[in-house]
């Protein structure tokens, strides 16, 4: 993936995640918080998703209840991606993992 797609990826599963404000900085994303009109950025929230698994493991939780509440039949139409994600987090393969995870959001928001 390219340094935008990745940028892209993790904002969408920023905004997946419930988080708005999200800015690029520095060539990463992060939470920006506006204080008497001025923007600041936080540096305790850079949402590199794609580099640590602890910022991309409750993204996956989410993703599992997102997928308990699904009918059968969209199960069924995402099903192997989110097989897929699974797997991928048992073999420990983190930047497959993510680009999994950007497919199922992508789905999700159909």
């Amino acid at each position: 993936m390219t340094r935008e797609e990745i940028l892209e990826g993790n904002k969408l599963i920023a905004e997946f995640m419930g988080f708005s404000n999200v800015e690029v900085f520095n060539n990463s994303l992060l939470l920006s918080h506006p204080i008497e009109g001025i923007w600041y950025y936080d540096p305790l929230w850079y949402l590199d998703y794609h580099k640590d698994w602890s910022i991309l493991m409750p993204v996956v939780d989410k993703i599992n209840n997102v997928w308990f509440n699904l009918s059968r039949t969209r199960q069924k139409q995402i099903e192997i991606t989110f097989r897929a994600i699974q797997n991928r987090i048992l073999l420990v393969n983190l930047s497959e993992s993510h680009r999994l995870v950007i497919k199922f959001i992508k789905w999700h928001k159909i």
